[in-house]
């Protein structure tokens, strides 16, 4: 035995030797408290014998078991075996590493050296070198090490020890791959480089003066896990299979098998960028694996500068790079010193996360794979942009770059164009010029859009404004004011609204004027000043970003948000303050929100009426507003089912019905949970209802629950909330008692039986039974579906008419039968293989299962506004029965206040004012939503009825197809053009306004 010394040390290098097993013929050290013998192997892989490793269990630390290869060329190798046989008891083989003679490396971590077994004593490991999970530039020509790193957590019986056996480079079969060595394609002088050493993916740029940019991209699809009882292999990476190298003058396609994927990838140039279009195939059935990395951009070069354009909004400004940094935006741009330097242009997609992490760009695919069944055929596809760049200019043709990608989409009618800011689009949004002096210019835009602080008016004038809109309906108006001088005190007012004797009066005009978020990184005192989470122990750092809210002091309880992420960076415009008047900055746009709500008692026609900009007492400008009010009416409050759930927070207690009373106001029909505390002749009362024990008998006090009840229900029109005390569980563990009874207990069971009762027979009796569910568990873990399967028949048995569901994606298939409605996260619903697939969805409406889904992923401050609008839309157009927003004011904790480890704004579509809700932008697109929703309800209902004309009916299919046609994939709600959305809601307007004669 040698402890911490070299035990064999051969002079052979060379391929011939490296075919034999490594523990026989190389070189061997131990670092830490452990030890290495030769023993005689379990029936070894190579040869006769293995490597007995001792581990001290006694002593909290690491160990490190090293090797170093009789060659430091790995290249020629395809993958590196070894066997360990034995337990480790409380300790763990932490990771693998191979580092190079720069001392860079390559690692895999403990989880992926576990690979199931029927003999649960050994694991045999098969690690591909072509392209490891995490490969930090090593250098594959220069390996120095190859190292077993073992954690010791301490506190064990001593030692234990586990053989290592039939450690193995295998030789890399001979290279079959079809095509030249080298491909070079040009454009204007600058040529993209790809060879046969570098598997056909790019190998860099060269630029018209010779000089080099060093860049690379891969492709890294993790392994399909599919493990049976026979199978003790665990193969990382995988082999090469080529299929297709087919170049062109302009235009390289390279096709192979790789593990368990058939890889397709194109390059081409296109409009002064080298697309890069990718497919992975999935070649077997299995679990897909997290992390895998659909498109990966290596920047070589140590790198001194980053430009990254953040959301919609003009936002470009340098990146804190300490940890990985998620990029939602469209524009990643880098450079060395007086360098050349590339940008890196990709669309946001809802089912796709980029980020940068040290000096690689990647795309993951975040719902597709990661612990879901995968099967022969699935498909997972990418696409993005690479352009050189010229030093000193980078920003100015990253932008030219990223407009010309925008180009390229439209001319394909990719829904992806609308996640880039309007200033790289073809075409702007739906604006003109209402009136314009020396002083200052009045114009329109889109409601459904930003207003950048220092845009320009468009060029395009108008004589006036137009709106059409339903009985009953809430229809915006996006005014801006453009100053070229100071002005104080300016005002916008509504006139009412006349058509013959019949008159909209001035107070249904709402004027609001818009503020801006101030997006920026949190200074380092900043991100000092606020508390740190806690995650296994350790202290994170969540902080990163501040947004600055404008006049936030004046008219809400914080000036600032705090927030782990940004969607954008610089203003955003956001809230909507009710004042008096404005001061306007020259330079500075102010926008104006107007709000026109048509009482449900307005006859059919069409009014007249005029917008007046002033400055004090003195008018300014004057501008005709004509408004067709067509002769159908909206619900009041939405058809759809909605929970848009308002946390009760000590801002939101004084003033709870303003804000129960804004939801409503925005068609919202229903509320999630009660509020949890009212105020009552200034007394803050809980709102119960009250459930005790009295002598054995369940007793429940309903008065304050009912007098909220009614507020909300009767007086509001709201329908929808959850069932009180229904909910069995959240935050994935925890388990709550009833009445002090412990849930599984007989007790339990029979005093929560009794509740049950006595809610259904006092709710069905004041009418509200219909408008209850039960949201019984937030995202159960494993474990925590036993409760929902001992809890769920006993809800069901006491109140059938009610849906049962928890919110949740996975862990499911065991309640099938025991629920009777569904609520998985927006993102999840359709992934063919998942438990929410179209296929599985189907088998549950034909048992009579509802479905809901919840979650937008792009709701934060400078995501496009559009989104909030379109939900509603790709609900009905996925067939779905509601929908489920977790927060709409969240706005952090007691000890966290406005600080959130969310995007900025994300889950915060209202915002805490002194003297209620402040409403946003966002807020604002919700409600044209659900009033969308019931356009498109309302007409596939008259549709459905006799007696509806020839033509108008196939018209009205016509535009239901097209509407269907939005939403190729009902998740991806940010892809929808907005014009082409309002649009299909006019045509449906008109059709209704005739059908109702």
């Amino acid at each position: 035995m040698m402890t911490r010394c070299v035990l064999l040390l051969f002079a052979l290098a060379g391929v011939a030797v490296a075919q034999d097993a490594l523990d026989e013929t190389t070189e061997w050290n131990v670092t830490g408290k452990g030890t290495i013998e030769k023993v005689d192997g379990p029936g070894p892989i190579e040869g006769q014998t293995a490597l007995k490793c001792t581990v001290d269990e006694t002593k909290r630390g690491y160990v490190y078991f090293r090797l170093v290869p009789p060659t430091p060329d790995l290249t020629q190798f395809e993958k590196l075996r070894f066997r360990m046989y034995g337990g480790l008891k409380n300790s763990e083989v932490h990771e693998l590493v191979l580092h190079d003679t720069e001392h860079r490396y390559a690692k895999w971590r403990h989880k992926n050296l576990v690979a199931c077994s029927q003999d649960p004593r050994w694991r045999e490991v098969e690690i591909y070198l072509d392209s490891p999970f995490l490969d930090w530039n090593t250098d594959w020509k220069h390996v120095a090490s190859i190292t077993w790193r073992i954690h010791m957590p301490g506190g064990g019986e001593g030692t234990s020890s586990f053989l290592l056996d039939g450690v193995r480079l295998v030789p890399r079969a001979a290279d079959a791959t079809p095509g030249p060595d080298e491909v070079v394609l040009e454009h204007k002088g600058y040529q993209a480089v790809f060879t046969k050493e570098s598997r056909f993916e790019l190998a860099g740029f060269r630029t018209p003066d010779g000089q080099t940019i060093s860049v690379r991209t891969s492709m890294q699809m993790r392994r399909v896990i599919a493990p049976t009882p026979d199978t003790e292999v665990l193969a990382l990476g995988g082999r090469w299979k080529w299929k297709k190298v087919d170049a062109t003058a302009d235009r390289l396609h390279i096709a192979y098998e790789r593990g368990d994927f058939l890889h397709e990838v194109t390059f081409a140039w296109e409009g002064g960028a080298l697309g890069v279009q990718r497919r992975a195939t999935c070649l077997r059935k299995g679990v897909g694996e997290h992390f895998s990395k659909v498109s990966v951009v290596w920047l070589d070069e140590p790198l001194d500068g980053y430009l990254f354009d953040r959301g919609p909004q003009e936002s470009v400004g340098e990146l804190p790079l300490k940890h990985m940094l998620v990029l939602p935006g469209n524009l990643l741009a880098a450079r060395a010193k007086d360098r050349p330097g590339v940008a890196v242009v990709f669309p946001q997609r809802p089912l796709f996360r980029c980020s940068l992490a040290g000096r690689r760009f990647e795309v993951m695919d975040t719902g597709n794979l990661g612990r879901y069944e995968l099967w022969p055929g699935l498909k997972i596809e990418y696409k993005l942009w690479i352009a050189p760049l010229k030093p000193g200019t980078e920003a100015l043709q990253s932008r030219a770059a990223t407009r010309a990608v925008c180009v390229l989409l439209n001319k394909q009618n990719d829904p992806a164009r609308f996640c880039f800011r309007p200033a790289y689009q073809p075409t702007r949004p739906e604006s003109a010029v209402l009136a314009s002096d020396d002083k200052l210019t009045l114009w329109r835009t889109s409601a459904d859009a930003v207003v950048a602080e220092t845009e320009q008016p468009p060029t395009e004038r108008t004589d006036g404004l137009k709106l059409s809109l339903a009985r009953g309906e809430t229809e915006p108006l996006h005014l801006v004011i453009s100053a070229k001088e100071p002005m104080k005190n300016v005002s916008v007012r509504g006139s009412a609204l006349r058509w013959g004797d019949n008159v909209i009066p001035a107070e249904r005009v709402r004027v609001r004027y818009a503020g801006y978020v101030r997006i920026r990184p949190a200074t380092e005192q900043e991100r000092e000043q606020q508390p740190k989470l806690k995650k296994k122990g350790k202290k994170i750092d969540c902080w990163k970003f501040v947004g600055e809210i404008d006049r936030g002091g004046e008219f809400l309880e914080t000036d600032r948000l705090y927030g782990g992420d940004a969607k954008a960076l610089g203003p955003v415009e956001d809230p909507i303050y009710d004042a008096p008047s404005v001061h306007v900055s020259p330079g500075r746009n102010q926008p104006v929100w107007i709000t026109l709500s048509v009482p449900p008692e307005t006859p059919a026609g069409t009014y007249k009426g005029k917008i007046t900009l002033a400055q004090g007492d003195r008018e300014l400008v004057s501008v005709p507003l004509e408004v067709k009010v067509w002769k159908f009416m909206l619900p009041k409050v939405t058809s759809l089912r909605t929970w848009y759930q308002l946390w009760n927070y000590p801002e939101v207690l004084p003033h709870w019905r303003d804000y129960y009373r804004d939801l409503a106001e925005h068609k919202v029909s229903g509320f999630g949970g009660m509020p949890s505390r009212t105020i009552k002749d200034g007394e803050t009362i809980p709102t119960g209802p009250f459930v005790s024990l009295e002598d054995g008998k369940v007793a429940v006090d309903w008065k304050r629950y009912d007098e909220v009840v009614s507020f909300l229900f009767d007086e509001l029109g709201m329908r929808h909330a959850k069932l009180p005390h229904g909910k069995r569980g959240g935050g994935h563990t925890h388990v709550y008692d009833f009445v002090g009874l412990k849930e599984g207990t007989p007790e339990f069971e029979k005093a929560f039986y009794d509740y049950l009762c006595q809610a259904r027979e006092h709710l069905k009796a004041k009418g509200w039974l219909d408008g209850l569910d039960c949201y019984i568990f937030d995202e159960p873990d494993k474990e925590r579906v036993e409760v929902i399967r001992r809890t769920a028949p006993i809800i069901r048995k006491a109140i059938p008419e009610i849906l049962v569901f928890p919110a949740c994606t996975r862990n499911t298939l065991d309640l099938i039968g025991i629920l009777n409605a569904w609520c998985p996260a927006m993102d999840h619903v359709g992934i063919p293989a998942g438990e929410f697939s179209w296929k599985r969805i189907e088998e549950g409406k034909k048992r009579g299962d509802a479905f809901l889904w919840y979650n937008l992923s792009h709701d934060g401050l400078g995501s496009p506004i559009i989104s909030h609008r379109a939900l509603p839309w790709a609900t009905w157009k996925a067939g779905l029965d509601g929908y489920f927003v977790w927060s709409i004011n969240y706005w952090g904790s007691k000890k966290m206040p406005y600080a959130t480890r969310y995007p900025i704004g994300s889950a915060n579509y209202i915002y805490p004012g002194k003297t209620g809700p402040v409403d946003s932008l966002r807020w604002e697109m919700t409600r044209e939503g659900l009033e969308d929703y019931d356009y498109l309800v309302m007409l596939e209902k008259a549709l459905a009825k006799g007696h509806v004309p020839a033509a108008l009916k196939k018209r009205g299919q016509a535009v239901l197809a097209k509407a269907r046609a939005l939403f190729p994939d009902p998740r991806c709600v940010i892809g929808v053009s907005p014009g082409e959305l309002r649009k299909i809601r006019r045509e449906i307007g008109e059709i209704l306004d005739r059908l109702s004669q």
